[in-house]
């Protein structure tokens, strides 16, 4: 079970009764898409298969001795492809977006290999879906009011919304929690669709800072609307500008060192606050990876440390200047 830290500066001055940080960058890739992962690779072993595959932006993987074909956009942070390849997966660099990546990797099931490609694959959503189980526990056997979280291809939102959905059936919560998918500004779809009320998405570019959501085309745009529009929560965008800031004050606030992507859940979220969508209430936003992946992007985010001569006493007197 991943962490839950409650943010309660945060909530201070944002006025809420609480916020709190879900940091899935604790599972095995420092990545939320483990919990996908587990499932659809249990799934594949029964169905005898021997060889995985998907398209990921650099975070997905697969284990218990299959073979998993990677196919990453060549733009993907080296960290992230560096670990891709330490644990035996075959990874392609895609000339292209995550979008052409997804589409080469439905192409290779001819080869009658598993295509574990989130939303594509239906079993992913049953793995996204126990972060919701996760939070009903740690929160004492109740929902969140609201909840935050980046959205790319829109699976971790209707995971999530399908775990409280399942949850709510047993009569555990007597309520949803309301939905608030964030998009970057510059990789764009669902807001729009959601705005106009479409039951599906697509942007014309996907070009931001937040590599994880870079998408055009969400997969899973139909659920993720549907589960948006079905608790009476909304799509909101962040620009690029505002996703560094965020990175540090998860940093400062809740010791979380969170991607680009998941630090856009916070930008949304203090857009929301500013624009009155959010009221006294009990808030969660979902970190869906850890920055060590993507450590130059962090490194934008807050300047250069300084390089200093170790020389004494010249140092000392330095060190001492800065403060």
């Amino acid at each position: 079970m991943d962490p839950l830290y409650r943010a309660e500066r945060t909530a201070r001055q944002l006025g809420l009764r609480a916020v709190y940080v879900k940091d899935d960058g604790r599972n095995p890739t420092a990545s939320f898409k483990d919990r996908a992962s587990a499932v659809v690779v249990l799934k594949a072993l029964a169905e005898g298969a021997s060889v995985v595959t998907t398209a990921s932006s650099g975070n997905a993987t697969a284990v218990l001795g299959l073979l998993a074909v990677i196919l990453v956009p060549h733009t993907a942070p080296p960290a992230q492809i560096a670990q891709l390849l330490i644990y035996s997966a075959r990874v392609y660099l895609v000339e292209g977006t995550c979008d052409k990546a997804f589409d080469l990797a439905v192409v290779a099931e001819a080869f009658g290999w598993y295509c574990r490609h989130t939303a594509y694959n239906p079993f992913t959503r049953k793995g996204k879906k126990t972060a919701a189980y996760e939070l009903w526990d740690q929160l004492g056997g109740r929902a969140p009011d609201r909840a935050f979280m980046a959205v790319g291809d829109g699976n971790i939102l209707s995971g999530i919304w399908k775990g409280f959905r399942d949850l709510a059936a047993l009569g555990w919560i007597d309520r949803l929690p309301v939905r608030m998918g964030v998009q970057a500004e510059g990789a764009a779809a669902l807001a729009p669709a959601w705005a106009r009320g479409d039951t599906d998405a697509r942007s014309e570019r996907a070009q931001t800072i937040a590599d994880s959501i870079a998408v055009r085309r969400p997969r899973d745009a139909r659920f993720a609307l549907r589960a948006v529009r079905e608790t009476g929560g909304a799509f909101l965008t962040a620009q690029d500008e505002e996703i560094p800031q965020a990175m540090q004050t998860f940093g400062r606030e809740v010791w979380v060192f969170a991607v680009p992507s998941a630090a856009a859940a916070f930008a949304g979220l203090k857009k929301a606050v500013r624009e009155g969508m959010v009221g006294e209430e009990e808030v969660v936003m979902i970190a869906t990876g850890n920055s060590l992946k993507d450590a130059p992007s962090a490194i934008r985010a807050t300047g250069e440390a300084p390089r200093i001569s170790a020389a004494i006493p010249e140092a000392p007197k330095r060190l001492h200047a800065a403060w």
